[in-house]
């Protein structure tokens, strides 16, 4: 089930990046990196370093929310926070590239 336009790239983008802020503090059993996985299969082949990116900060997650539990300073959570936060900012660009390339 692959999307159909960069559009909809900036879109998942978006979708990932309200996704991870519903949850900045870990919480028994998070789903959150599975809801993004499931994001980055939407990406397909056909826009595979958008779904690469996706799958990176599913993988950053997992990460982000074993450091939250387990460190007594936030500073290692706040580095995968923000290297999320660029991978977005790098799928959203794409989906922006690929609209302005449409017209």
């Amino acid at each position: 089930m692959g999307i159909k336009t960069s559009e909809s790239i900036v879109k998942i983008a978006s979708k990932i990046e309200a996704t991870l802020k519903k949850q900045q503090y870990p919480g028994q059993n998070s789903l959150i990196p599975q809801q993004i996985r499931a994001l980055s299969e939407q990406l397909g082949e056909r826009y595979p370093y958008a779904a690469d990116c996706a799958r990176k900060i599913a993988r950053h997650a997992d990460e982000f929310y074993c450091a939250r539990k387990h460190e007594k300073t936030i500073g290692g959570a706040d580095m995968l926070w923000s290297k999320m936060k660029a991978q977005i900012t790098i799928i959203r660009h794409i989906g922006e590239s690929m609209e302005r390339d449409e017209e």
